[in-house]
């Protein structure tokens, strides 16, 4: 799906995991490096101890 975006000139926001295997995120990577978008990776923090701590009570 992230190649889709990037093939219909659209940044790539996604959540981890990148992919299934790391042969698919390695392809995404380099496939990635034929188009001016970028591809960012994040991970959801919302249970860490630390995020909760500083939640508003």
């Amino acid at each position: 799906m992230a190649l889709s975006v990037l093939q219909n000139d659209l940044h790539v926001f996604m959540e981890e995991p990148v992919a299934n295997s790391n042969e698919d995120a390695e392809t995404l990577t380099e496939l990635s490096k034929n188009y001016p978008k970028l591809v960012l990776i994040s991970q959801n923090y919302r249970y860490c101890p630390e995020i909760l701590a500083s939640a508003p009570a």
